[in-house]
This record gives structure tokens, sequence and C-alpha cells, in this order.
């Protein structure tokens, strides 16, 4: 959960197969450390601008039935921006294998755009506190178009846990995050 964010979904990967791995994972596992060892990464924190101007810019996305035993994995990216500036600064990133077993990859998308919007739910709550800011935006960016097409749509899903967490999403989507992107 807290690894470098350009390895943590091999770590993810590696991690959920470790009880159960063969040879070949770890000949992975040792790939990932040699990686590490040889490439050096660095984040680099911008100046923010007007701090009266901030947005957090969320991506998610997951796989279905990716992981070891047919478990799911998810993962999201969160930035801070202001509007002044060309740059965004990380100030979160996670890829891990979903709590819950899903029977599809709208599932999938869906509960990791879930977990993702709490988190950055979260930051924005202490960041308005910290700045003494309020109405900081939210824009939520996903690769999967049938989510999208759900959180707009007005006809029900078939899979009523799945209806229930898209209706989870379009209530904090519209009410709290501020808007679909």
């Amino acid at each position: 959960n807290h690894s470098r964010p350009d390895v943590s979904f091999q770590v993810c990967v590696t991690s959920t197969g470790i009880k159960d791995a063969t040879v070949k994972d770890f000949h992975d596992c040792n790939q990932v450390i040699e990686r590490l060892k040889r490439k050096h990464v660095c984040i680099k924190h911008h100046s923010l601008g007007n701090l009266k101007n901030l947005k957090f810019i969320l991506f998610s996305d997951a796989s279905h039935k990716n992981l070891y035993n047919g478990a799911s994995q998810g993962g999201y990216v969160v930035f801070i921006k202001s509007d002044d500036s060309q740059f965004a600064t990380p100030l979160i990133w996670c890829s891990k294998k979903l709590k819950r077993i899903v029977r599809s990859t709208l599932f999938a998308e869906t509960y990791a755009l879930l977990e993702a919007i709490d988190s950055c739910i979260f930051l924005r709550r202490m960041t308005s506190q910290l700045l003494n800011i309020e109405d900081i935006k939210i824009e939520c960016y996903v690769d999967s178009q049938t989510l999208c097409d759900s959180i707009v749509s007005n006809k029900l899903n078939e899979d009523k846990r799945l209806r229930h967490e898209i209706e989870c999403l379009k209530e904090t989507v519209f009410t709290k995050a501020g808007g679909t992107n």
C-alpha cells in the first residue's frame, strides 16, 4: 500500500500469491527487487500557486480476476493542483487487492473508484481544515466508459450488489465530489 508508485502493481500481485508461490513467482519477485535497486525514482513537488484555487485530481483503475485465486485488483492516484499552476503534485497512491470478490470488470472499476473517492474526500477535509479553504473540487477520471455511462444513467443494473454500489457512487459524485468528468 505504501510502496513506490512505479512498482505498486507488481508488489500487489506478488504479495497476494506469496503463500502459494512457485519458482517463477520468486524469479518475478527478484526482478522487481533488481529494478528497485537499479532505478532511482523521485517524486517532484512543485509550488501549488494560489491556494484558494486548489483541486484534487483522481485517477482510478481496476482489473477483474487478475490476481491469484481469481481476486481483483484496484488502484488509484490522487494529485493536488492549483488552477494557477501547470503542475500537479501526487499526494497518495494505492494498488491493492479489492476487499470483495467481484463478478465483473464494471464492479471492480466501481469498487476501486469508491475507495479512491473515500480517500480523496478524507484528503479534502484535512486540506480544508489546514488551509481554511472551502469548496475544493474533486475531478475523477476512469478508463471505463461503462462505469461513466452507469453513473449518469437512470437505468438499473441487473446485479443488485452492483446497483447499490453505483447508487452510492452517484450520490457521492453528485453531492460530495461536485460533479463528474
